[in-house]
């Protein structure tokens, strides 16, 4: 199946962040995804670990897009994250803007914006 790069990053924070399946990465993040937020892993083992961690802080996690744009390769989506417990600093609903490089129908690289 061929998805376009939004598509693609639709699918990621629907059936991970949302329905919190984490095998859909194996099909949804590249093996050798490149996370530029320090501190954080990248691969997809890497992914998996740190959104697992996430979920077991707060189970109840769930996003949801308010725009994405798709500019070539990239996609840039806005949204917001909500947590029971969200990490130290932060009250849920959470703001965020993901940028996503996309590639072969898989995430490959990831920035996120303060």
């Amino acid at each position: 199946m061929s998805r376009s790069p939004e598509q693609t990053v639709r699918a990621v924070w629907q059936r991970i962040f949302n329905e919190h399946d984490l095998a859909a990465a194996d099909e949804l993040v590249a093996e050798h995804y490149v996370q530029h937020t320090p501190g954080v892993p990248g691969g997809r083992e890497g992914f998996k670990r740190t959104f697992a961690r996430y979920l077991a802080q707060s189970p109840d996690l769930r996003v949801e897009p308010r725009s994405v744009v798709e500019i070539g390769d990239l996609v840039v989506i806005r949204g917001r994250v909500f947590m029971s417990t969200p990490p130290p600093g932060h009250v849920s609903p959470i703001e965020v803007v993901d940028v996503f490089r996309v590639a072969d129908g898989m995430l490959q690289e990831h920035w996120e914006l303060p």
